[in-house]
């Protein structure tokens, strides 16, 4: 259900008073509440580095002054510690507890299911005195003393809500983080990127009633009926045709998943750009490349238990594109939000920066959801409208009716001004999703599995009403 201007105002209101000052009891960073409570803390950081990611202490401190709570800069500087990350830690996991979604996308491909959410992680630098708190993975050139925090973020693209924001040390792979395991609603899509990919986790998914659309990794394990399991570069070295869309079993032995495969060969000249950007990744990062992965740059290959009558191979090739709003995400919370940049150098002041900002930018998403789904609204130009009017916002937080004015004055100017469109002859991806045949998705002759039958169902949940309807 969309969440209306008033319902967004009491969960602001909700987050940086009520909660904010039960995070700051319960973090111990609470000392002496007529210096300087929790709630001001909390709104002062996150919505001072939201108009101003590069503010300096002495901006923070007057936004504070503003919010009738005088404090110097020094003084600010001091309350910076463990607690007070703590304490911005737990105001951040009890936002995520509110519910803020936007009408549901004007998508009838995305609304087959029940929700369509995409998952992600991206790193984020700290300072090495951190490293026994949250170790980093090195990439590369792995150091004892680094250390990092990784994000692992969730999105619904039919509601535009958070799914979570999860915080870990950078060191944890992608599929180990907690929200990578986070139950789905049945008949709920789900898009990933390779670093999830784990087919007893996607077997669970399944058997839940979830359907999931996933590329395929280079050094998985194909088995088509009546055949020997072999790797996935020499199945489709021994296809005929230019798409494939069949039945088939991944994995070894006990973890083997039954599904659907869907392999489409790529014109010659992409093909080449995809060797080159393989070969100039791995060079960055001093490592080889397998002869298998640059085989697959030839192919698109996906994996899927959506049966064809609810996905046909154009939808599913369309379909995966959406997954890259996660990634938009992520730019807009580093260009925009600059969560992974800070002008501290003390260890706790950075975390607690990027732990405000962070919260910041959930702060901004709510917002654009006022005016549509990620699909719909520019996350850019949304962006530095709401930045504009933060210190407003944390100025009227606690005047009900001055809050619900300014969130709809903000809501009526995003709707003008921030909505997407097509530049340069290239479509938004809404209008390829809407309409994947006109924007070039179109599918060779498929070639179907031997021994492949139509009785033998791929996915155990019935199909929804929008399908046996058609």
């Amino acid at each position: 259900m969309v969440t209306t201007v008033a319902e967004l105002a009491d969960a602001l209101q909700s987050v940086f008073t009520t909660e904010a000052d039960d995070a700051a009891d319960a973090s111990g960073w609470l000392r002496r509440r007529r210096c300087l409570d929790g709630p001001t803390f909390v709104q002062t950081l996150t919505f001072g580095w939201l108009a101003n990611p590069h503010a300096p202490l002495d901006e923070l401190a007057e936004l504070a002054d503003e919010l009738g709570r005088p404090v110097s800069p020094q003084a600010l500087d001091q309350r910076f510690g463990p607690r007070a990350a703590d304490c911005l830690a737990r105001v951040l996991h009890a936002a995520l507890l509110h519910l803020i979604e936007a009408d549901a996308v004007a998508a009838p491909l995305l609304r087959r299911f029940a929700g369509v959410f995409v998952r992600d992680c991206s790193t984020i630098t700290l300072p090495s005195a951190l490293a026994e708190l949250l170790p980093g993975c090195g990439h590369s050139r792995p150091r004892r003393d680094s250390a990092g925090l990784k994000l692992h973020v969730g999105l619904d693209l039919v509601s535009g809500a958070l799914e979570g924001v999860g915080l870990h040390p950078a060191k944890t792979a992608d599929r180990s983080c907690a929200g990578s395991h986070a139950p789905l609603p049945e008949g709920a899509l789900l898009l990933e990127d390779l670093g999830f990919f784990d087919v007893p986790r996607l077997r669970h998914y399944a058997s839940q009633g979830c359907y999931i659309l996933s590329r395929a990794p280079a050094r998985l394990l194909v088995r088509a009926p009546g055949q020997r399991p072999q790797n996935i570069d020499q199945f489709l070295a021994g296809l005929t045709a230019d798409c494939f869309d069949g039945t088939v079993t991944v994995g070894r032995r006990h973890k083997a998943w039954r599904c659907r495969l869907i392999a489409v060969r790529v014109p010659p000249e992409v093909e080449q750009q995809r060797r080159q950007r393989v070969l100039d990744e791995a060079k960055k990062l001093g490592r080889a490349v397998s002869a298998r992965r640059l085989a697959l740059c030839g192919w698109t290959v996906l994996l899927t238990n959506a049966p064809a009558a609810l996905l046909s191979v154009a939808e599913a090739l369309a379909l995966r594109r959406v997954r890259w709003q996660i990634e938009l995400l992520f730019r807009v919370w580093k260009d925009e939000g600059k969560v992974d940049e800070s002008r501290g150098r003390k260890p706790y002041r950075v975390l607690c920066e990027v732990l405000a900002k962070l919260l910041g930018q959930v702060v901004q998403h709510w917002a654009t959801l006022l005016a549509g789904s990620p699909l719909e609204i520019s996350a850019v130009k949304a962006a530095r409208r709401v930045r504009r009017r933060a210190a407003r916002l944390a100025e009227v937080l606690g005047q009900y009716q001055a809050l619900v004015a300014l969130l709809g004055r903000l809501q009526g100017r995003l709707r003008r001004f921030a909505r997407k469109r097509g530049r340069g002859g290239r479509p938004t991806t809404l209008e390829v999703v809407n309409a994947p045949r006109e924007h070039g998705y179109v599918v060779p002759p498929v070639e179907q599995a031997a021994g492949t039958s139509e009785e033998t169902p791929v996915c155990p949940p019935a199909l929804p009403e929008v399908v046996q309807a058609a």
